[in-house]
C-alpha cells in the first residue's frame, strides 16, 4: 500500500533530523511531506517535499488544523493512507498491521512520554504512557481532528492500542529550553480569540510541564515501580466512553482520561522499539 507522511515544523533544527532519520526507515523521502511554517531557514533534507507558508500573521490552531486536513484529504486522492505527526512524535510504524484498515479507517497510537534512564549500569529510553497523546494519526480517510490532534470524534479508538509512539520532547534535556522558549513566543502570538478560549495554553507552560514530569518520573523511580516491555494497551484503561444524544441517534465517543501519567505505574522500557534515540 502507498502511504505517505505529514508534519508541521517551525524552527525545528534539531529534531527534524531525528524526525526525518526515524520515518526514513518507513517512507521514500519524497513521501514525506514538511509544511514550514515560517522557519528562519530551510532545515529539511534534499528529497524532502517541502510546503512553505509565511508566518506574516499571528498563529491560529484553527488554521494550523485546516491546512493539515486539507492537505492529508488532497494527498489520499494519491495515496492508499496517510501518517500525520508532530516532530516530536515518533511512530514504530513496524507494529502497523495494514490489515488494521479492513475495520477502521482511522487507528490510534499508544503515546508514550519518553525520557533517559540507566538501569542495572546501562542507558535505556523509557515511557510512561499518556492518555492525552493516544492519538489518532493513521489513516485512510481524513481525521475529524480537533485541534490539537488529539481526537476524531467519528473514529473511535481500537479495542487494543498496539502501536507505540514515542514523544519526545522531554528527551533532550539540552534542548528543552530553546524549544520552551520557540513555544512561548509562538504562544503570545496566538490569535486573541483562540487565547481566550484557553487553547494551546500548555505552549506557555512548558516549564512547569517539565517539572512536574521529571518530579514524577524521579518518584517511580524511588519507588522502584515496575519496568515492562510494551505489548498493547487496552482502550478501557486509557479513555472514558461518553454518550452524545441528539435528536434520532445515540452516539459514543472517547476522551483519554486524563492528560497525564498517574493512570499507570508501569515504566516501559521503549529501547528496542526506538534504538537509535540512545545515540543521540
Amino acid at each position: 500500500m502507498k502511504k505517505f507522511l505529514l508534519t508541521m515544523q517551525y524552527e525545528e533544527k534539531f529534531l527534524l533530523p531525528i524526525f526525518i532519520k526515524h520515518y526514513s526507515q518507513y517512507f521514500p523521502l519524497n513521501c514525506i511531506y514538511v509544511i514550514d511554517h515560517g522557519s528562519s531557514e530551510n532545515f529539511a533534507p534534499e528529497g524532502i517535499n517541502r510546503i512553505y507558508i509565511p508566518r506574516d500573521r499571528n498563529f491560529s490552531e484553527r488554521d494550523r488544523l485546516q491546512l493539515v486536513s486539507n492537505i492529508a484529504h488532497g494527498l489520499l486522492r494519491y495515496y492508499d493512507y496517510g501518517v500525520y505527526a508532530d516532530c516530536d512524535e515518533l511512530i514504530a510504524l513496524s507494529y502497523l498491521n495494514e490489515s488494521e484498515f479492513t475495520n477502521n479507517s482511522v487507528v490510534y497510537v499508544c503515546g508514550f512520554d519518553c525520557y533517559l534512564e540507566e538501569l542495572s549500569g546501562k542507558k535505556r529510553i523509557l515511557g510512561l504512557v499518556n492518555p492525552g497523546i493516544c492519538k489518532p494519526l493513521i489513516f485512510r480517510e481524513t481525521p475529524n481532528w480537533n485541534q490539537g490532534f488529539h481526537l476524531s470524534t467519528p473514529h473511535p479508538p481500537q479495542l487494543k492500542l498496539s502501536i507505540p509512539m514515542g514523544h519526545i520532547r522531554y528527551l533532550f534535556l539540552s534542548q528543552i529550553a530553546n524549544r520552551v522558549d520557540i513555544r512561548k513566543k509562538v504562544y503570545q502570538s496566538l490569535v486573541s480569540e483562540e487565547r481566550d478560549r484557553g487553547v494551546a495554553l500548555h505552549w506557555n507552560d512548558g516549564e512547569k510541564e517539565l517539572k512536574y514530569f521529571y518530579a514524577h518520573s524521579s518518584m517511580l523511580r524511588q519507588k522502584n515501580t515496575n519496568v515492562s516491555n510494551f505489548n498493547s494497551i487496552e482502550r478501557k484503561h486509557l479513555f472514558d466512553e461518553q454518550v452524545s444524544l441528539g435528536i434520532y441517534v445515540k452516539k459514543n465517543f472517547y476522551i483519554p482520561k486524563v492528560s497525564d501519567y498517574k493512570l499507570l505505574e508501569t515504566r516501559f522500557d521503549l529501547t528496542d522499539i526506538f534504538p537509535e534515540l540512545i545515540n543521540y
